[in-house]
């Protein structure tokens, strides 16, 4: 792997973590911030909620180059919870580690949403979201004299979605489906020359369940359409806890 290839990496790597500084200070700035309840399948029992998710990313968008990642999840609401309007903060960052066979990964970036149930249809909610993302892919060379590759895709995703609350004993279920449609923008690079760039916007979806237990929150999601990322679909699973 040479020596451009990795400050290639760098400096992507730095992109991101500008990007996602720029979101968190729009969170801090913004009243409005995010909660993504039911509807994005990360329920909020309390204030805060903390979980760990794991998918399976696409760097060529047809499904071809896939890699398996791991991150954290992070988002606080705001206000007393009264009213019939939620609102918070989402933060999300997930890894792969590199090396000289293994794709490296980073992907990290902050959402804003707003949630309310439906007048008359207590267990019904509606959300609207809008945040910022990126994420760098690298690939080292596989054979001496080889370039390394490299993506930085950076998305700016605007989602409306819905959710039905089902009380099962002390749990609560909640489908949800969610449309997405978002801006993005990828570069490619070999060592450290960009080869290729596109941009455009891409309608989406995602569909799945999310389960309450007491403080314990589990969630799946099928997402599909996203730029960028395989076409089919890729599944996100998501557990951890809320207080």
């Amino acid at each position: 792997m040479s020596a451009t290839y990795r400050s290639r990496a760098r400096v992507a790597a730095i992109d991101i973590l500008k990007a996602t500084l720029l979101a968190t200070s729009l969170v801090g700035i913004a009243s409005t911030a995010v909660n993504a309840q039911e509807a994005i399948g990360l329920p909020f029992v309390g204030k805060n909620h903390l979980s760990f998710y794991t998918t399976e990313l696409s760097r060529d968008g047809i499904g071809q180059e896939r890699a398996s990642i791991f991150g954290g999840v992070y988002g606080r609401t705001f206000g007393d919870g009264q009213g019939a309007a939620q609102l918070g903060m989402i933060l999300h960052a997930g890894a792969r580690g590199f090396d000289e066979l293994d794709d490296g990964i980073l992907d990290a970036g902050a959402t804003l949403t707003a949630t309310r149930s439906v007048p008359g249809l207590d267990r019904l909610s509606l959300t609207a979201a809008a945040g910022v993302g990126a994420m760098a892919w690298g690939h080292g060379s596989a054979a001496a004299g080889e370039p390394g590759t490299g993506r930085l895709s950076v998305r700016v995703p605007l989602s409306a979605g819905m959710a039905y609350n089902v009380r099962a004993g002390r749990a609560t279920i909640a489908p949800f489906v969610a449309l997405t449609t978002a801006y993005s923008s990828e570069r490619d690079y070999e060592d450290d020359q960009r080869v290729a760039s596109d941009s455009g916007w891409r309608v989406g979806s995602a569909t799945g369940v999310s389960v309450r237990f007491s403080e314990l929150v589990l969630s799946v999601s099928d997402v599909r359409g996203e730029r960028g990322l395989p076409h089919d679909h890729r599944v996100v699973f998501n557990v951890g806890i809320s207080w």
